[in-house]
């Protein structure tokens, strides 16, 4: 079957450009500003994902910090991604695991989003159709923020090293200030969090109790972004050969998974049908999409 489809796909040529997509992992080390005058911050040499150093902190008293001691530990999206990508510039959703550090204690904490990073602004605009001309596209003004949980636009997810190993990945969330969803409507308790290229992470300490945690290096997994037709995978304007071969390995015949060697979040693009498979069925709607490179896609 698939030299089937492979033939029937050889008339277009291989794209080299690519865009980052639903799958792509990125690992961002942590950084640490430094304050001579805070003797807080303990430093773990070697002890993070890597070699790198871990972070953390003496036991406190949050309420007496100052303003900026919650925002000394951050990480930064940026950088190029598994799939050798750079981070999207447009708004996505990323599921964060965080890595457990081989030295240092651990507690409940919750990682929080300064989404355009340097610039300070911590919230992510979002745009739902009946606020544009229907097609998804928003006039200048019409861009809102997300309502998120208890009607703020805060976004922060939890994470603990509770049943962790150290020395391996563990998975944040829920988190009750993140969306379950990519809706605008969506409400609390999500696992994926709102970010763009060169958005900020960074682990919030003021809280009124004990806190005592170390943190190294975070992995994101973007979630979200199939391309407005989902079979461009790669997202630079045409199917083509390039798209077909990511089909290919997804392509696993009715009623059975995506096929393994293929990450299933990027698979769900092609799942037209939703059915949790990638079958002969979402081949014709690949099919009918299919024209070339530099072409505009068929459907």
């Amino acid at each position: 079957m698939r030299g089937l489809l492979l033939a029937l796909a050889v008339m277009g040529l291989w794209s080299a450009s690519a865009m980052a997509r639903p799958g792509e992992r990125w690992i961002l080390q942590i950084h640490h500003r430094d304050d001579p005058n805070d003797g807080l911050w303990v430093e773990y040499p070697g002890a993070g994902y890597g070699g790198e150093s871990a972070w953390g902190r003496d036991s406190c008293s949050c309420p007496w910090l100052s303003s900026g001691d919650w925002r000394r530990i951050y990480w930064e999206l940026s950088g190029k991604g598994d799939l050798g990508n750079d981070p999207p510039t447009t708004a996505q959703m990323y599921q964060i695991e965080f890595y457990y550090p081989t030295v240092g204690d651990g507690d409940w904490q919750p990682i929080e989003s300064q989404f355009y990073g340097a610039g300070g602004e911590p919230f992510p605009y979002w745009c739902y159709p009946e606020m544009g001309d229907g097609s998804g596209n928003c006039p200048s003004g019409s861009y809102r923020l997300w309502a998120g949980a208890w009607g703020t636009n805060h976004q922060w997810i939890g994470s603990e090293f509770l049943n962790g190993t150290p020395g391996t990945w563990k998975p944040t969330g829920p988190g009750p200030q993140v969306p379950e969803s990519d809706s605008f409507t969506a409400g609390p308790n999500g696992v994926a969090m709102w970010l763009k290229r060169g958005s900020w992470l960074y682990a919030k300490w003021d809280f009124p109790w004990e806190i005592s945690r170390t943190w190294s290096a975070l992995r994101l997994t973007q979630v979200t972004g199939c391309a407005a037709t989902k079979q461009d995978i790669d997202a630079d304007g045409d199917v083509d050969l390039a798209d077909f071969m990511v089909f290919q390995d997804c392509f696993n015949g009715p009623n059975r998974p995506y096929a393994e060697k293929k990450n299933p979040l990027q698979c769900m693009c092609f799942d037209i049908e939703a059915d949790q498979d990638v079958d002969l069925a979402d081949f014709l709607e690949f099919q009918g999409c299919f024209n070339g490179p530099n072409r505009p896609p068929k459907c």
